[in-house]
C-alpha cells in the first residue's frame, strides 16, 4: 500500500505542477482553459485506472480469504463442546496469523 501512496502523491504533485505551469504561461484564456481541461481529463483517467486496479486487488484478496475460510471450515466438523472449542481456537490462531501479514 505504501508504494501506491507514494505513486499517488507523485501523480498529485505532477498534476498540480502542470496546473500551475499552465496558469502562469502567457497564452490566451481560452487556450489555457482548454489545456487545463485536457490535463484534468487525462489525470482523471489515470486516477480511475489506479482505483480500478486497487478494487480488483481487494476483490482478489477477499476471494482468497473466503476460499481459505471455506477450506478451514470444511476441515473442521464440530460435534460437541470440545470440538467447538478447538474450532474457535483454530480460527483465532488463523486470525492472529492473518493480522501479522
Amino acid at each position: 500500500m505504501s508504494d501506491n501512496s507514494g505513486n499517488n502523491l507523485l501523480l498529485l504533485l505532477a498534476v498540480l505542477g502542470v496546473g500551475v505551469g499552465v496558469l502562469i504561461a502567457p497564452d490566451k484564456g481560452s487556450n489555457t482553459r482548454q489545456k487545463i481541461k485536457d490535463k484534468f481529463d487525462s489525470s482523471s483517467e489515470d486516477v480511475l485506472e489506479k482505483l480500478s486496479s486497487l478494487v480488483e486487488g481487494f476483490k482478489t484478496h477477499g476471494q482468497g480469504l473466503v476460499s481459505n475460510i471455506k477450506k478451514l471450515l470444511d476441515g473442521v466438523n464440530p460435534v460437541g463442546k470440545d470440538d467447538r472449542k478447538s474450532m474457535i481456537e483454530l480460527l483465532e490462531k488463523k486470525v492472529r496469523r492473518f493480522k501479522k501479514r
